[in-house]
């Protein structure tokens, strides 16, 4: 057992200072494109963590990794949902729309289409789901993904373009 998969294992709330960094990137990352009005890179991996809640036993870096990506993007669509909600009136408050919160209206509405595209993708093929997740919006390379997900890298690499040609179709026909 690597030591990475003993403090893995052993996690408490003080995460080791390598994998903060990394899930800090990963969160940087997923953030870049999607600013929140309400949340940050930093407050992005917390909450991440603790929406976790259980730990599970993790099987390597990457596995921990994956997991918490995972919970990040859940953790964007649905703070995105619940400003669409705010914006269909589900706040009772009346706000004048400025060109900040249509460009973040825009963005919750986006990140909801990506999401509902993910859904779709993982009907189809849940592996393809998986290596899209982890590779666009995790940052994992090809190999960490091969690993995490025990195939080839040559299955990661065309699993990929699959899951991109897939989800590119599905957000083409939102437009």
């Amino acid at each position: 057992m690597s030591s990475v998969t003993r403090q893995l294992n052993a996690i408490d709330p003080d995460l080791p200072e390598a994998l903060y960094q990394e899930l800090y990137q990963c969160a940087k990352r997923e953030l870049r494109n999607r600013r929140s009005p309400t949340l940050d890179t930093v407050g992005l991996v917390n909450e991440a963590w603790l929406k976790l809640g259980e730990r599970p036993h993790w099987q390597n870096r990457a596995h921990f990794v994956g997991t918490m990506v995972c919970v990040m993007r859940h953790v964007l669509v649905d703070r995105a949902r619940q400003r669409l909600a705010q914006k269909r009136g589900g706040d009772q408050l009346r706000v004048t729309l400025d060109e900040h919160l249509r460009s973040s209206a825009d963005q919750a509405v986006e990140l909801v289409a990506i999401d509902q595209a993910m859904q779709r993708l993982a009907e189809v093929d849940k592996r393809l789901e998986r290596v899209a997740e982890l590779r666009f919006f995790g940052g994992l390379e090809v190999k960490e993904v091969a690993e995490l997900l025990t195939v080839s890298e040559a299955t990661i690499k065309r699993d990929a373009r699959l899951a991109k040609a897939f989800l590119s179709a599905e957000l083409e026909s939102v437009t």
